[in-house]
């Protein structure tokens, strides 16, 4: 029952963060890095922060199941309510005239293209593991590579402060700049990222021992270690 409980909790996290996914992608096709920034990074701090919360508080995996399907539901009501308003706000659900701007289609798509991408990327891993990896040491890296995935907020972020001016560079036609634009934000993420990727190499161990037994975190820590240092290079 409890499995079921976990699995019932999962999927509803799974449609949540599916919606989510989908809203972010007519921000971003929209140009509204700001408010895609935004809950980009909710959605990467919210569910971390509050699964670290409970089990701090003595919660078990069926608490943190459900928080995170409430956070992720949640979240999906609020990029559904801002994707509509700028849906309106564009023109683009006004009746009987319904229709999209071919340039926030094909940059709404590519969004969803390299979306896409960073779910086989960070997905297949793990179907290629399960091959050759027996599914009680499985565990030792689904859990670090999970961990690894909140660093991205760094590379989000900063993402989302550029890209409108490399939108509004691009505009106007001025590929200088923008080759500028993106070298600063890329050495400003590199010198931002460096210190705190190192530190949590280093401290691997310590940081799983938050939430997780001493022996699984020495062994993940290792695995942990590795993702931190690759995502750095």
């Amino acid at each position: 029952d409890g499995a079921a409980v976990v699995f019932a909790a999962a999927a509803l996290a799974a449609a949540g963060l599916c919606l989510i996914q989908g809203g972010l992608a007519v921000l971003q096709g929209c140009q509204r890095f700001a408010a895609s920034t935004v809950i980009g990074t909710l959605r990467t701090v919210l569910p971390l922060a509050g699964s670290w919360l409970i089990l701090a508080r003595g919660g078990g995996l069926a608490d943190v199941a459900w928080w995170l399907a409430a956070a992720y539901l949640g979240m999906a009501a609020l990029v559904t309510v801002t994707a509509a308003v700028v849906l309106g706000q564009e023109g683009l659900l006004s009746r009987p005239a319904f229709r999209l701007n071919p340039e926030h289609v094909g940059f709404a798509a590519l969004a969803w293209l390299s979306q896409l991408a960073w779910s086989v990327l960070f997905q297949g891993d793990r179907l290629v593991l399960s091959a050759f990896v027996a599914l009680d040491d499985l565990g030792y890296y689904m859990v670090p590579v999970a961990v690894a995935q909140y660093f991205q907020v760094f590379g989000v972020s900063v993402a989302g402060v550029i890209m409108p001016a490399v939108s509004e560079l691009a505009q106007l036609g001025r590929a200088a700049d923008i080759r500028r634009v993106y070298l600063l934000g890329s050495r400003f993420l590199v010198w931002l990222a460096l210190p705190v990727f190192t530190l949590a190499a280093v401290l691997a161990p310590h940081v799983l021992t938050l939430w997780l037994a001493p022996e699984f975190a020495e062994r993940g820590g290792h695995v942990l270690r590795v993702l931190l240092l690759a995502q750095l290079a």
